[in-house]
């Protein structure tokens, strides 16, 4: 058995990319479970949704994207539909990865080896679900602002405010000290910190071409023959792809939770030796 991970250690680049793999990998088993009650229904809502909206796409590729077609209302909405569904998963996944790992770090401070229920999850989601969605929306449209004003903008303040979800949920901060802490926690370390979500999309992005073979053939055989697939391998392309893309943004944002948890403790620690010396000193 897996020696559980203390997660309030100051950990390098490369070590909290290795902790987030061995932290999915020792709690897969009641990450998933968690996962079936809590966020599972929400995906197959959102799977349902898209593979309508998948199934017209195939429509739309036979009839070789016709300029009124393309301009037709109803594909538009269901783009729009689409992408909505996704960035409420996204934002689930996100409040139910930092829940658990909250209750993991909890648990591990009070030396508890029972594996992290679901209930408990779900309670500490319920604390902070409407601060989240809150802030989760404003820091969404902030970053698109950010990104139409010549794109440096919208990622510097992603990057600076990464971690105020995290400061909600884990830290149980209010937004704006969560806002404060997060600019704070950040001085020093933007670079750093990009690099390391920079390395953690590419890894997420790699390992999701695996799960979307399947609707990748379809999509190419669709083109070359002509041939619309059949409902259910289109389900089967679409449900595999999906899965697969909301499970590795779980395990993403398992990675964001390791780093908040290193550079908080960092920050703490160095702080704590700083009011050390300033006593040494009086």
């Amino acid at each position: 058995m897996m020696e559980k991970i203390d997660l309030n250690v100051g950990r390098g680049f490369s070590d909290c990319i290795t902790v987030m793999f061995n932290f999915v990998k020792q709690e897969f088993k009641p990450l998933m479970k968690a996962a079936g009650f809590i966020v599972l229904p929400l995906l197959l809502v959102d799977m349902v949704l898209k593979s309508f909206f998948v199934s017209d796409v195939f429509a739309y590729t036979l009839l070789e994207y016709d300029v009124d077609v393309m301009l037709d209302a109803d594909y538009w909405r269901g783009l729009g539909v689409n992408y909505l569904t996704m960035l409420v998963s996204y934002f689930w996944l996100a409040l139910f990865a930092l829940s658990y790992m909250r209750v993991y770090a909890e648990r591990f401070a009070e030396g508890d080896a029972v594996p992290v229920s679901f209930g408990e999850v779900w309670q500490v989601m319920g604390k902070s679900m409407g601060v989240s969605l809150l802030w989760s929306v404003f820091y969404f449209l902030m970053v698109c602002f950010g990104m139409l004003l010549f794109l440096i903008p919208g990622i510097y303040v992603a990057v600076v405010f990464v971690f105020v979800l995290c400061f909600i949920v884990i830290a149980g901060k209010s937004l704006s000290n969560s806002m404060s802490a997060s600019m704070k926690i950040m001085s020093g370390k933007w670079w750093n910190t990009f690099g390391y979500l920079l390395v953690l999309g590419m890894l997420v992005s790699a390992l999701s071409y695996v799960f979307s073979l399947p609707y990748m053939f379809l999509s190419i055989k669709t083109i070359v023959v002509g041939e619309e697939p059949s409902t259910y391998a289109l389900a089967f392309g679409v449900l595999l792809s999906t899965l697969g893309q909301y499970l590795l943004q779980l395990v993403a944002f398992v990675g964001i939770g390791v780093r908040f948890f290193s550079l908080r403790e960092q920050k703490e620690h160095a702080a704590l030796l700083d009011k050390i010396n300033e006593i040494g000193k009086n």
